[in-house]
This record gives structure tokens, sequence and C-alpha cells, in this order.
């Protein structure tokens, strides 16, 4: 099946045909899972790993291989009440045969005609698993309690030294999440689970969202949605994992909103190769209430918007930005909503932009036919084109895969039939040998999602693997 796709030239915002890449449906999941939503994850054998929300043995997720080679998908893992239930976040190779990673829910259940005990509680408050390469062992290495280490983790891990950290979305002392640390204990796979940093609100955040960032002198960075101060707005926090500064939550940056200020950041920060900034974007805040795109470095200094996302050229991004492999002087990403046809847009900001809004002939309209409401954030590939995944639109309305080039040039590349995949929500994994891997979440031959790769070789097609 070939499919004529589109170019949209910004300097002249016209229209003309482009051939389209080439996409292929290597394998629809059927029963070995259901709804895959984390990227996938090249582990040290060769193979890319995932995890499905649902499905499985049990109904509640399983982890799968895919091997590019021979285009097979394996279910290694499922999980069920005790080991974890409903995986989200992207799985962490630990380059020690184990795949390691979090359930939302799942471990302890907890007493279900306790008045004390909520609904979304009833079916644990989420795991630390890891998962071992060679066999498919599962295994729980700690169950969340809720008052202490929070409950229901949400973005993936990051390991430094034998370590690892993450966060939770809920919970603490003051059920406003948590940062939690798993440490290993010799001779057993029950780790150490306990109060590391929790948020406590005001003071100093609620609601952390996405994975967190090693800077790499005994501290990460991330963002919380809301909480820093009374405005509710979030912030950006460092967290130490060493030293006097071990557990200790400091706020870099407090949001204000309002039109000259960023708000209610919903992704984790991103580091710049050119600059050693950490650049990240907020949901709300700015000229417009419409978003914005800033930049901090690890002390906490030489904060600054760096742009100001208006409702006609992109609002509401959730994702961070990204560069090219080899930095320019622009740095691209999404916006789920906004643009033109109010589908999501993807844009280019100027890295010194000091607060500008957006130049209109950096930015291009998502829309019907060629995909919208992107929700993830964009990769490079080894042509130089940004590659990211639209959720809704397209030509069969269930999502499209798109690029833009550094030259300011949108162009579309592949959309979704219900029956070759629907509603891509992770943003692509590039391989060794640029080909490009991701999923959606919906859809495929038997509904529960699938498998896909883009290459660029000037055509599309479709090939089906049941």
């Amino acid at each position: 099946m070939k499919q004529l796709l589109f170019t949209l030239a910004l300097s002249s915002l016209a229209w003309t045909a482009f051939s389209a890449d080439r996409v292929e449906l290597v394998k629809n999941l059927a029963r070995r899972g259901e709804n895959p939503g984390g990227k996938l994850v090249l582990a040290t054998d060769g193979k890319y790993y995932g995890t499905t929300k649902n499905g499985g043995t049990n109904g509640f997720g399983c982890v799968y291989r895919f091997d590019a080679t021979t285009g097979s998908i394996a279910t290694v893992a499922s999980f069920g009440s005790t080991v974890g239930r409903f995986p989200e976040g992207e799985l962490l190779d630990g380059a020690d045969g184990f795949l390691y990673g979090t359930a939302k829910q799942g471990g302890a259940i907890l007493p279900t005609d306790d008045p004390n005990t909520a609904a979304d509680e009833r079916e644990g408050l989420g795991t630390i698993f890891r998962v071992k390469i060679s066999d498919g062992t599962l295994t729980k290495l700690a169950q969340f309690d809720g008052a202490n280490s929070g409950k229901f983790p949400l973005g993936g891990l990051v390991k430094v030294g034998s370590r690892f950290y993450g966060v939770a979305s809920e919970g603490g002392e003051s059920n406003c999440g948590t940062v939690f640390k798993v440490t290993p204990v010799a001779g057993s796979t029950n780790w150490d689970l306990g109060a590391f940093a929790p948020f406590t609100g005001t003071a100093n955040g609620k609601t952390p969202w996405g994975t967190l960032v090693d800077v790499g002198n005994g501290s990460l960075l991330g963002t919380t949605e809301f909480g820093g101060s009374a405005a509710d707005k979030g912030c950006v926090f460092k967290v130490g994992t060493s030293g006097a500064s071990e557990g200790v939550i400091q706020l870099m940056r407090i949001f204000a909103g309002g039109a000259t200020d960023g708000a209610n950041p919903r992704a984790g920060l991103w580091k710049s190769k050119a600059d050693g900034f950490f650049y990240g974007t907020t949901y709300a805040g700015g000229t417009e209430d419409a978003g914005t795109v800033f930049r901090i470095n690890s002390a906490g200094a030489g904060f600054a918007i760096v742009a100001s996302m208006e409702s006609a050229k992109g609002s509401r991004p959730q994702a961070s930005v990204v560069e090219p492999p080899v930095p320019d002087d622009f740095l691209y990403g999404t916006c789920s909503a906004g643009g033109t046809n109010g589908a999501g847009t993807v844009f280019k900001v100027i890295r010194n932009g000091n607060g500008a809004t957006i130049n209109p002939g950096n930015v291009a309209s998502c829309n019907d036919a060629d995909g919208k409401t992107p929700l993830s954030g964009l990769i490079f590939g080894n042509d130089g084109l940004a590659y990211g995944t639209a959720e809704q639109g397209g030509t069969g309305g269930t999502g499209g895969i798109f690029r833009i080039t550094t030259s300011v040039a949108l162009r579309g590349a592949a959309s979704f039939l219900s029956t070759e995949g629907s509603n891509p929500r992770a943003s692509l994994a590039a391989g060794p040998d640029g080909t490009l891997y991701g999923t959606t979440f919906d859809g495929g031959a038997t509904g529960f999602g699938s498998v896909f790769r883009v290459t660029t070789d000037g055509t599309f097609d479709t090939i089906f693997l049941n």
C-alpha cells in the first residue's frame, strides 16, 4: 500500500507533494500484551524491550521483547497482583544483565473493607521490578507504602552507582509525592525503599513529573507540576544523592506564571550539548498562558524564559525540546494544542530567544490529514530530520508520524489505519542502523497495539505479520 504525503515549506506556507517514508508494521501484540506505553529500549543483547499497560497472562501488563532482525515479538514476563500492575514508564538497562522499571500499582493489596483505603489504592501502591534479560525472570524488588516512599510511580528510573532513583506522583508525608531511592541489599531481592525526599507542597513542590536527570555532581534535577509557593505553579528542583545534601530537595526555580514566567511543567528536563544548560517546557504561563520554553543550569543560575507560546503558534507543550546531533542555534519541540487548526504544532525556537514569541515562519500547524495532538517529544534521525508521533489525525484518523527539517520544513511521514495500529503516544527510539522504532497504544489486527518501524527510502508500505 503506497500513499502520497506532503511537505509544508514554512517560508512560503505552501504545501508541495512529497514521497513519504517507508513504515512497516512489524508485529501486532495480540494477547501477548495490550496497550504498549513507554518508549522502546535497546538492551545490551541487541534487542528492544518495552512494557504494555494491560494484557499478558494475568491482564495486568507485560514486558515484551522485539527482535528487529526477524520481526518477532515475544512476551518476556507477565505482571501479577504482587509483583506489580500496569507498568507505564520506560525500562532502564542496568548494564548488569537486568532491565529495571516501575509498575504504577500492585504490590501488597490493601484491605478493601478499610474506610481509610481509597478506591485507587485497593490494587496496591506500586512496585519496582527487574527482569533478567537472559531468561525473563521477573522479580519485585520493592513496593511502595504510601506514607513514606510514596505511591503511584510514573516516570522511569535513573541509576547512580548501585542505587536507583525516581519519582512517585503521590504519597509521602504530605501526600504531595516523593523522590525515592532504591538500594540493593546483598544476597536479597527485597531491596531497601524508604523515605528519601518527600515533597510538601508550598515549601518544595507537589506532583513530580518525568524521569530525573543525573547532573553528575551528586545531584539530580527534576520538575513538579504544582507547589513551590502559594501560587501553586510548580518548580524546578535539585536533590542530592550523596554528602550533606543527600535527600534534601532544593528549589532551583519557583514558577510564578503570568506573562513573564512559566507555570505547571509536565515534562522532565533535557541537557544541551551546545551550551550545557538544561531545557524544559511549561504547560501554562507566558504571554497568553499557553506555555513556555525555559532554561536553567545545574546550579540554578542562568534561568531564562527562552520562548513564550501563543495559541496561534502552539500551546500546552507536554514534552521537552531537543537539538540536532550537531547542534545549531535552535531547539525543536511539539505543542499538544493550538496552532491554526487547534490540533497542535511542531516548532523550532532560537536558543537565546530571551522570552520572545516564536517566529511564525518557525511553526507548522498539525492537521487532520497529517496528524494532530502530538504528546511526545522529537528524535533526530541519521538523515538530519527530527521525527515525532501524533496521537490522532492522519488518513485513518488514528495517528501518524511526522518529521521536521532543520531548514524549517515540516513533512508528513505516514498515517496509521486502525488495523495497522492507532494512537501512538510514546516517542520513537533509534536503532544502530538509523531505523526508528515505535509503538501504538491501540489498534493493530487484534486491537491491542502494535510495534512499527520507520526508514527513509522514499516509499510507504505496510507489512502485516499476524
